[in-house]
């Protein structure tokens, strides 16, 4: 380490024991950042420092290496409570973005988050901490920038002020379980909102949309839709694993746009596991979950699409079958799939599908010949026998 960079990490250690909290945050902060000087600055500077110094120096270093350490991706499954999952499992794919800036901890920046809303606002309730992240804009959305991968790494989002609907609710969220506040989500399709209960009212809040609370019209406008289990949304809020899976399905969408694919398969990766963890034990009989017309995503490889077609059990060849990597039981209905901009047909298993949430509508060149129109997120199937491109 040459002689600036030694004195920098020396001053900012020295800082540490500074009167101010702030002072002392945003050290913690810079020294995380300089983790790989730190510990040269350790090696080198170690027996001159005071116990309480080391203590506190070793433990940011620690924090650092705990959060870039990948290889056990679902231990934090194993966690006891629900914001302890959705905290370390955004931490680890935090650290899986080897694109990001360093940062410090996500538990770090949290804290600091809570430190100063405690310090500037005296409303301790989820419509003020609501007020004081999005409707003051301190944080907003990535308006401009919505399909970057790092929206997803919620360090960065906390750092740039700036994120995706999903990104931003789990800000207020696990800000929340900081301030004894019980803040959800709300897995609303396309959209991720935040829900909470306050003076006897539920509350829905937009934090993309600078903390935006659904008005009684808006929610019953939703309730009424025939595309939103809005009742069901209600009363099953999403459990953290279901929150990190629509969180790496957006990662693998922003990857798959940048065309970074390396990233694109080492996330499909870290979704295959999570959903093999996840998935019930399969039924000998599968009745047909799906019909034509529905939109549906591949579970493992994310890519959207319609239904055109379906079959009792698998038809394809023992062949076909054997190539195909995950070998799906046949004994369960298959479905024949227009992929989402792609000239692509896709044949697939129930048990490889799941309903999209995304109600967009599909870019094939065979819409038009299957179906006749597309009505409240589902295409109407007309009377052209399905014929199996090649």
């Amino acid at each position: 380490m040459d002689p600036a960079e030694s004195l920098h990490i020396r001053n900012l250690v020295m800082l540490l024991g500074a009167e101010s909290p702030i002072v002392r945050r945003k050290v913690r902060h810079e020294l995380s950042r300089s983790s790989d000087r730190l510990q040269l600055f350790l090696d080198t500077y170690q027996p001159e420092l005071p116990p309480e110094l080391l203590f506190e120096l070793e433990e940011i270093r620690q924090r650092r290496q705990q959060s870039l350490r990948h290889e056990n991706w679902l231990d934090w499954l194993r966690q006891p409570t629900f914001h302890l999952q959705l905290e370390n499992a955004l931490s680890y794919l935090a650290g899986v973005q080897s694109e990001s800036p360093p940062y410090p901890p996500l538990s770090v920046m949290l804290d600091g988050i809570v430190q100063d809303f405690l310090a500037e606002s005296g409303e301790h309730t989820p419509t003020g901490l609501n007020k004081y992240l999005f409707v003051e804009n301190r944080y907003r959305g990535a308006e401009k920038s919505y399909y970057h991968p790092l929206n997803s790494n919620l360090p960065h989002v906390i750092a740039t002020h700036k994120g995706l609907p999903i990104s931003l609710a789990l800000i207020f969220m696990l800000c929340g379980i900081r301030l004894g506040l019980n803040i959800q989500g709300f897995n609303l399709p396309g959209h991720f909102l935040a829900r909470a209960d306050e003076d006897g009212e539920t509350l829905l809040f937009d934090c993309f949309n600078k903390g935006k609370r659904l008005s009684r019209q808006e929610m019953t406008a939703a309730a009424l839709s025939p595309k939103i289990d809005f009742q069901g949304l209600l009363d099953r809020p999403p459990t953290a694993a279901q929150i990190i899976t629509r969180v790496l399905l957006n990662m693998i969408n922003a990857y798959y746009q940048d065309g970074s694919l390396n990233s694109y398969r080492q996330v499909q990766g870290l979704l295959s596991q999570l959903r093999e963890h996840e998935a019930p034990a399969e039924d000998t009989e599968k009745p047909p979950l799906f019909q034509p017309g529905q939109l549906v995503r591949h579970r493992r490889y994310g890519y959207r699409g319609v239904v055109v077609e379906l079959d009792p059990s698998c038809k394809a060849d023992e062949a076909w079958y054997r190539s195909n990597l995950t070998q799906p039981r046949r004994d369960q209905p298959w479905y024949h799939v227009l992929v989402d901009c792609s000239t692509a047909t896709t044949y697939a298993a129930q048990t490889s599908l799941e309903p999209d949430p995304d109600s967009a509508e599909i870019r094939h060149p065979l819409i038009t010949l299957y179906f006749d129109r597309f009505q409240e997120g589902r295409y109407q199937r007309n009377e052209t026998p399905w014929n199996m491109p090649g």
